[in-house]
């Protein structure tokens, strides 16, 4: 059961990184066509 809740965890934390990720590429892309 602890095993699980620590891969579902972990599973949890990568999508959060990866949207996290797809955010900064965003915004990174809007303010070096300012620049």
């Amino acid at each position: 059961m602890d095993q699980l809740f620590k891969f579902s965890q972990r599973l949890f934390l990568r999508e959060v990184y990866r949207k996290q990720a797809d955010v900064f590429a965003f915004f990174g892309g809007k303010i070096a066509l300012f620049l």
